[in-house]
């Protein structure tokens, strides 16, 4: 175990010091964050948007304005009224 972890009291890993797999874990948060390949797709298709060489408005079912957009993720997450893709208009 390093220092920092004896300091911070945390058990050691798995398979190292005893510990059971879990213990000590209900602390602990994962963030993540779009990979470099994603980023730069997200950007290629933002791009393509953006000089209008793609209409998004075939492959929505739903369209919402900007302040509609807690309703829009509502829609979507909860797949409400038959929707595919949502739409958010800014």
């Amino acid at each position: 175990m390093g220092a920092a972890a004896r300091a911070a009291g945390r058990p050691p890993p798995p398979g190292r010091g005893g510990a059971e797999w879990g213990v000590g874990t209900a602390d602990k948060s994962i963030t993540t964050g779009l990979c470099p390949g994603g980023r730069l797709r997200m950007e290629r298709l933002l791009r393509v948007l953006e000089r209008k060489r793609l209409d998004p408005t075939y492959m929505t079912t739903h369209e919402f304005r900007f302040d509609e957009m807690e309703r829009a993720f509502e829609v979507a997450d909860k797949k409400l009224e038959d929707v595919l893709k949502v739409l958010i208009a800014f």
